[in-house]
């Protein structure tokens, strides 16, 4: 379940097509009262078929006003699905055609004053044959995905609804508006051109007074916070066991429950480590530059099932996305794709079974190790979710209900602290002294040096490497070269002799029969020397 590094692109890889977003005030909206606003998509690039997407938006809180979500109800406005939904009742033709709508219920939060997110998931992936997705949104007209209805505070105001997101170009915020395909595994689409919307009610209904609803008291609902789902899921980082011998910061993400919660739906772990300490650089989108991403549970892995999800035949879920600029935030996100409707649940593994589940096992390359990580998750502890963007887990029904998030564990301990005779290079100058003895004892090659190796860059990936280490030289005349690895105690455990040209050298040494843990490359010409460290995991 390893999502491999550098220039691998897992499910979720870039694809040039885009889908256009816009809002449009509906026709009958001045009959309302309210500011009604349909969203619609479209594209003029070859993107056909929708599968698990987001909408996610803002709009003035002083000018309209919605309260409620799809897990609970309603309090101010009104929101109603219009194509892909589980209505069967109402289909689009194409879906007629097809014998039906593919996709669950539109999950939708707008308790968040100021923000706004809908989601909805495709039930059968295009494997093979015709898609069963539908309606298409690349034959020259926009196709609506909902009606939602605002209270009106200022008729006279900028409404202000902006898309938020990345715009057009490449996801980079998976928190913001994004499309995927209708394939298994799916593709992110690009996202294209957004049109936000700030007309005043008043100048689409000149003249009509607006509707405006008073949010229930506490003493009418009982009730300060909308009711919620009462279990909860626990959530920890733990060291994983052979973190000393990766020289990495690897922890594995666990959930658990002890009130009630049984199966995850569609869920999304947020946190927050010291970037001064830890680095990773990458997502599932564009692939991983510094560290490493395996996904355990809660993915499509049909090879390495947990006892729970053979029993059921298989895992219903998708692959796992995930991204991290290197500013110290991660976000890893879940999709179920085979809700429960009926009976026996096709979810799991169950996490109420008095044992922390894993999630994932993310490797960090280690800044200071002797600093804080500093792992937090982020969002709500302890009570019902309130902040989306944060950590928060839905329940396996269609629809979701969204759990509440009980207790997070976070972890401060050091590398070295995990590591007492750290395999880390740069806090470990013993280590150093013996590799440099064992250099200065070992052959440094043939001919002389041309090349000045002090001033060039060596280059490998990925890393760390489970077996193929692909290295590569700017040389600035022909000459021998003399490559040679290290291990922890300095010994020469490789050499290999090559011919160096001018220009870009390319060349690969295989490792795959090394112990796991921190090596040393050499390259050298007979009179220069240049030395970098390499991980074998």
């Amino acid at each position: 379940m390893d999502f491999k590094i550098a220039f691998f692109l897992c499910s979720f890889g870039l694809n040039a097509q885009s889908v256009d977003c816009r809002f449009v005030p509906i026709d009958n909206m001045c009959e309302t009262g309210q500011y009604c606003v349909n969203i619609e998509v479209s594209s003029d690039d070859g993107a056909d078929f929708l599968g698990n997407s987001s909408i996610r938006f803002s709009y003035n809180t002083a000018v309209v006003s919605f309260l409620g979500n799809s897990s609970e109800s309603i309090t101010i406005g009104s929101y109603t699905s219009l194509n892909f939904d589980n209505d069967q009742t109402s289909l689009s033709p194409s879906c007629a055609e097809l014998g039906g709508t593919p996709y669950t219920a539109h999950s939708f939060d707008g308790y968040v004053a100021g923000n706004f997110i809908c989601n909805y998931l495709l039930l059968q992936s295009t494997v093979f044959g015709t898609p069963s997705a539908c309606p298409a949104i690349n034959e020259g007209e926009w196709v609506k995905v909902n009606e939602i209805c605002f209270d009106v505070l200022d008729p006279g105001g900028d409404p202000n609804f902006v898309f938020a997101g990345t715009e057009n170009g490449s996801v980079e915020d998976l928190t913001g508006t994004n499309f995927r395909d209708h394939f298994d595994p799916p593709t992110i689409y690009e996202n294209g051109s957004f049109e936000d919307l700030h007309t005043p009610f008043s100048e689409l209904c000149e003249g009509v007074e607006p509707i405006v609803t008073d949010p229930p008291t506490d003493e009418e609902t009982g009730e300060t916070e909308p009711e919620g789902i009462s279990s909860s899921v626990d959530c920890r980082f733990v060291p994983t066991d052979n973190i000393c011998a990766t020289g990495e910061y690897c922890v594995n993400i666990e959930v658990s429950s002890d009130d009630g919660t049984d199966f995850l739906g569609s869920s999304s772990i947020r946190f927050d480590f010291d970037d001064e300490v830890l680095k990773f650089e990458g997502s599932s989108i564009d692939g991983i530059n510094y560290g490493t991403y395996a996904s355990i549970n809660f993915d499509n892995d049909q090879s390495t099932l947990s006892a729970g999800c053979e029993s059921v035949g298989g895992t219903p879920y998708g692959e796992h996305s995930f991204y991290s600029l290197g500013a110290g935030e991660f976000l890893l996100t879940f999709v179920l794709l085979q809700v429960t409707l009926f009976d026996t649940p096709s979810a799991c593994p169950a996490i109420n079974e008095g044992e922390w589940v894993g999630v994932a096992e993310i490797c960090f390359d280690v800044l200071d190790p002797d600093g804080d990580p500093d792992f937090v998750f982020a969002g709500t502890e302890n009570g019902q979710v309130e902040d989306l963007t944060g950590t928060n887990f839905n329940n396996h029904f269609d629809p979701p209900v969204k759990y509440e998030n009980g207790s997070f564990e976070s972890l401060h301990t050091s590398f070295n602290e995990l590591c007492e005779s750290s395999l880390v290079a740069v806090a470990n100058e013993n280590f150093y002294e013996q590799v440099l003895e064992a250099l200065s004892n070992s052959r440094i090659g043939f001919g002389v040096g041309k090349t000045e190796l002090d001033n060039i860059e060596i280059q490998v990936s990925p890393i760390p490497t489970k077996d193929i280490l692909n290295i590569s030289y700017e040389g600035t005349a022909a000459e021998n070269m003399t490559l040679l690895i290290y291990d922890v105690t300095g010994k020469l455990i490789m050499q290999k002799e090559h011919i160096s040209d001018e220009g870009i050298n390319r060349l690969s040494i295989d490792l795959s029969r090394e112990a796991a843990g921190l090596y040393l490359l050499q390259l050298n010409n007979g009179t220069k020397r240049k030395i970098i460290n390499i991980i074998k995991k």
